[in-house]
């Protein structure tokens, strides 16, 4: 679901997107920077909101875990309104009802990425995330 967000970012713009992972969980940030540079991307990871908008990004995709003990995706679109900071956001849950899926949507979510745990999920769910094979492993596979 994710390259379908994404792969508009990535073919009209001369360089890939920059990543900013917001999770509160340092386990998964650690992961999701991981994931992000082993598909050639630029990652920056934050643990919440607040951190964010001590450096807020001016470029890139954000992709936030959608919680909706914190409000989910429209408190979190509302209070980077407020920051100035008008990116496009992805939202991520291991296990969302479709209620919640379309709440994302509906608030704004560029698209959400269902996955089992994050990481695995949007290295699998992302086609337009992964990294490209060089010219020479192309070659061998044909």
């Amino acid at each position: 679901m994710i390259a379908v967000a994404l792969r508009g970012f990535t073919l009209a713009m001369s360089r890939k997107a920059s990543l900013h992972f917001i999770d509160s969980s340092s386990r998964h940030r650690a992961e999701l920077a991981r994931v992000g540079f082993s598909l050639g991307h630029h990652s920056e990871v934050y643990g919440d909101l607040s951190e964010l908008s001590s450096h807020p990004p001016r470029e890139g995709i954000i992709i936030a875990r959608d919680s909706a003990e914190e409000g989910g995706v429209a408190v979190i679109l509302d209070r980077l309104g407020k920051l100035g900071i008008w990116l496009p956001l992805i939202a991520v849950e291991a296990q969302p009802r479709p209620g919640r899926i379309v709440e994302a949507i509906k608030a704004g979510a560029l698209d959400i990425c269902l996955c089992h745990w994050m990481p695995t999920g949007l290295r699998d769910a992302s086609p337009g995330l992964r990294k490209k094979p060089k010219s020479s492993e192309r070659r061998a596979a044909e």
